[in-house]
């Protein structure tokens, strides 16, 4: 894509106060139209017609004002979108001043996109009357490879007529083509005419001066004002103001906070056989325990989130481990939102148990510490508010006895298997009910001593 030039209007010229210029040939949408207007003398006010930007003027010229082929000339350039639509003339009116001569042109421009960045006006003027007509603007206007630079000119007589257009500015090549120069014999008579200069290197780091060699001159001219302005091709991205409706469907990441009191109900199922008072001793006893832990903080809403719970257990005596227990354990959390049950939780638990006594002939005294962990996997969600509960079951293989004297640290889950003796005593106090899965059935009671001593009680007959 790349800027080209259209066609030009009809130049009209005269000595009233208003010129009607018509469109040129051949435009369409997006189109970028422009006005070149040219007055002598230079004390007149130009009103901006409707749909048109003024993008500059400028004021040049020697010479006595009201003389032919001499005096002070000015320059105003204007810009206009098309929509291809346009037609008939537009009405370019001044007021104030002499008006001795005026004279008007329009010529079309067209981008590749169909849009343009046009640079804010620079100006100048030629006060040299020679054959050399050359004029430095005021600044630099950035100009660019793949720019056009577009410079309107006008001399202060109709005797002499232009040759070799070009435009040079520090860091740039360019080539330069007249789109059309003409003079009005009107009044005091003028020339005026507009060329375009493709960039094809830069860019700019100067200001640039428009030059082009007249077929010759006189004491005052040819002198006169010029106004350049940089186009360049804008990119097709939108502009203005859009709307858009979003929907998030995504998997979340992040945290979920966590504050308020879980329940953790425990169930401990430890499988037996000995004797009792001289009776075998076999079943299963079931101790029911109920662990209540205050959390605060944040649990992650993908991976995997771990849980650290202690219970504390205070306990005498001693408990046979032949068989395998069974815990079940039940936690309630009170939460908001939703937590995705997807992936494997991990659980380290810990056993902490403080003994003193001994078994038969070995002595048993200190802690045994024991580390689990407990992998959860799982599927679907958890409401976040209301209560959730998740069963879990970890079952452990031990042989042995442990003294239980002290406070034992259970972490949430304990499975153990025992061998040994339950011993009879009284009274029963704080009384513990084993019932038996097999065999006769017996009960057993905690004594209230110093040791956890279970009794057998046989079933009335």
């Amino acid at each position: 894509m790349s800027l080209s030039y259209v066609a030009a209007g009809t130049a009209t010229g005269n000595s009233t106060d208003s010129v009607a210029l018509d469109w040129p040939a051949g435009l369409s949408a997006g189109d970028h139209c422009l006005a070149v207007i040219v007055q002598k003398a230079d004390d007149r006010t130009m009103s901006t017609p409707s749909g048109w930007t003024l993008y500059g003027s400028a004021t040049g010229g020697l010479g006595t004002n009201g003389t032919s082929d001499q005096g002070t000339v000015k320059l105003w350039l204007y810009g206009y979108d098309a929509d291809g639509s346009e037609s008939g003339t537009t009405n370019f009116s001044s007021t104030g001043g002499t008006k001795y001569t005026q004279w008007g042109r329009t010529f079309a421009f067209r981008s590749g996109t169909g849009a343009f960045t046009i640079s804010s006006a620079v100006t100048g003027a030629d006060g040299t009357a020679d054959t050399s007509f050359s004029v430095t603007f005021g600044s630099d206007p950035g100009l660019d490879t793949g720019d056009w630079a577009i410079t309107a000119w006008a001399h202060n007589t109709d005797a002499y007529s232009p040759s070799s257009h070009a435009l040079s500015a520090t860091g740039t090549t360019s080539t330069t083509t007249s789109r059309g120069n003409s003079t009005t014999t009107a009044g005091t008579q003028l020339r005026a005419g507009l060329v375009s200069s493709d960039i094809t290197a830069g860019p700019s780091s100067a200001a640039a001066t428009y030059s082009h060699t007249a077929s010759g001159s006189s004491t005052y001219a040819p002198t006169g004002p010029a106004v350049m302005i940089r186009l360049r091709e804008a990119s097709t991205g939108p502009s203005g103001t859009a709307t858009v409706a979003l929907v998030l469907d995504a998997d979340a990441t992040g945290t979920v906070a966590v504050a308020g009191t879980a329940t953790v109900a425990l169930a401990l199922d430890v499988a037996a056989t000995g004797t009792s008072g001289g009776s075998p001793v076999t079943g299963t006893a079931t101790v029911a325990l109920a662990l209540s832990v205050s959390a605060t903080g944040t649990v992650p809403r993908t991976g995997t989130a771990t849980a650290a719970l202690v219970l504390d257990v205070a306990a005498t005596g001693t408990v046979p481990r032949t068989g395998v227990a069974s815990v079940a354990l039940a936690l309630d959390v009170t939460a908001t939102g939703t937590v995705p049950r997807t992936g494997t939780a991990a659980a380290p638990l810990v056993l902490d148990v403080a003994a003193t006594g001994a078994v038969g002939t070995v002595p048993i005294t200190g802690s045994a510490a024991v580390s689990l962990v407990l992998d959860l996997t799982a599927t679907g969600t958890v409401p976040r508010t209301g209560t959730a509960t998740v069963a879990l079951t970890l079952d452990v293989g031990a042989t042995g006895t442990v003294p239980r004297t002290g406070t034992g640290a259970v972490a949430l889950v304990l499975d153990l298997s025992s061998t040994g003796t339950v011993t009879t005593g009284s009274p029963y106090a704080g009384q513990v009910r084993v019932a038996a899965a097999r065999g006769p059935a017996y009960t057993f009671y905690a004594g209230a001593g110093p040791a956890l001593v279970f009794t057998a009680q046989e079933p009335e007959t």
